[in-house]
């Protein structure tokens, strides 16, 4: 019985480095996704996450830290915060879950080290499995135990594949010297963080009714991230981003939703209080176009001023 446990054992680790060779040579050998459907190490893509992790390396004693989605890193341009006075950094990425949050919070607030945080808590963001968000940034940043842990927890191959190649890449280097474009499409990187979008105009559409349903484990990750705020001594304000009033309007618990951020803290949705308007000052139904960008920093600066 001995020896058949012994048997098990080398065979599940001949098997585990058998398995962990395979996926680094899947993914060296084979650029284009559609060939490799279960692993997405993807460097310098979408959002400029990229620059924005390599930027952060240089920073630290800031005014203002931004946290959250597409919907920080496109909707709180730092240059608007510096000509106010703040020295301010965006840390949001597309479809940051808080499972994502709670990793940079603990792999970057010692070092960033600001005076206030404005963390955007956009509800979708609590219904997500954060597997975009994880591997964007296994693409884009090292992988670390944290990493590692943060992997464990969505319990998906995908993840899992590309951790294993993000691991990998690191150990040898592979980005080393990489300078991505500030210049991509549509988009252009502006230190700090931001994302500038060109100028485009939303095109009204319906939407059908809906509601939050908020992730028991998106939650739990939320609250982690607060407890390492406050055991920081930093201050924060929850703010939750405007989008389009027919898109806001069509879920029917925002106010359950509202009462729910209250009790961490002080909030703010600027759903509720937003003059902008849907075809004038938003990209799409989620974010703000150039136009609507200054009005709503504007008005985050006024409740900055208030509080």
């Amino acid at each position: 019985m001995i020896q058949f446990f012994k048997n098990i054992l080398q065979f599940s680790f001949f098997a585990i480095v058998i398995y962990i060779a395979l996926v680094i040579l899947w993914g060296n050998l084979f650029e284009k996704q559609p060939y490799k459907k279960n692993l997405s190490y993807k460097t310098a893509n979408y959002g400029h996450q990229y620059s924005r992790m390599q930027e952060i390396k240089a920073a630290k004693d800031i005014d203002l830290l931004f946290l959250g989605s597409s919907h920080t890193y496109r909707g709180f341009d730092t240059r608007i915060f510096r000509k106010a006075g703040f020295n301010a950094y965006n840390m949001g990425s597309s479809s940051q879950s808080h499972i994502q949050t709670e990793l940079l919070l603990k792999r970057y607030l010692k070092q960033l080290n600001p005076k206030l945080i404005i963390y955007e808590v956009f509800p979708g963001l609590f219904t997500v499995d954060g597997i975009e968000s994880s591997l964007n940034l296994m693409g884009n940043d090292f992988s670390d135990f944290e990493t590692v842990k943060a992997a464990l927890k969505l319990k998906h191959l995908k993840v899992l594949n590309t951790l294993i190649y993000g691991l990998y890449a690191d150990f040898i280097g592979k980005n080393e010297g990489l300078v991505e474009d500030p210049q991509k499409n549509e988009d252009t990187y502006i230190a700090g963080g931001y994302v500038q979008r060109y100028l485009k105009f939303y095109q009204p559409t319906t939407h059908e009714t809906a509601t939050w349903e908020l992730k028991k484990e998106q939650l739990t990750a939320f609250e982690n991230s607060l407890k390492i705020i406050k055991n920081q001594d930093i201050s924060y304000i929850l703010v939750q981003a405007p989008v389009t009033q027919a898109y806001y309007n069509s879920y029917t618990n925002n106010a359950e939703f509202d009462s729910l951020m209250a009790t961490y803290g002080r909030y703010i949705n600027f759903n509720e209080i937003s003059t902008l308007t849907d075809t004038l000052h938003f990209s799409d139904e989620h974010h703000l176009n150039q136009n609507g960008v200054e009005v709503f920093n504007q008005d985050m600066l006024k409740k900055l001023e208030e509080y």
